[in-house]
């Protein structure tokens, strides 16, 4: 379970589009607070996500948060929480 609802982004050249058709007008180089939820999904900005499986808080690569909900529909925060789910 995601924990943050917005973080901070700098827009970048290649990320001007994405962010301009979500309906930001913005320039290159501006600092904007955005949703989770308008992340890019190889966005590589930290999150504050809960466990799944132990319940702990720990703060991972939105990237990385969104593989583990693709592979194993739920949010592991390591290889151990993933053996616990897969036994069961």
């Amino acid at each position: 379970m995601i924990l943050t609802k917005f973080v901070e982004v700098t827009v970048r050249a290649n990320t001007l589009n994405y962010y301009n058709d979500l309906g930001y007008n913005i320039k290159i180089a501006e600092k904007i607070k955005v949703s989770i939820e308008h992340l890019s999904k190889g966005s590589h900005k930290k999150i504050k996500c809960k466990c799944d499986i132990c319940g702990t808080i720990k703060e991972t690569i939105y990237r990385d948060y969104l593989q583990s909900i693709n592979k194993y529909n739920i949010y592991a925060c390591s290889p151990k929480c993933t053996q616990f789910k897969n036994r069961k």
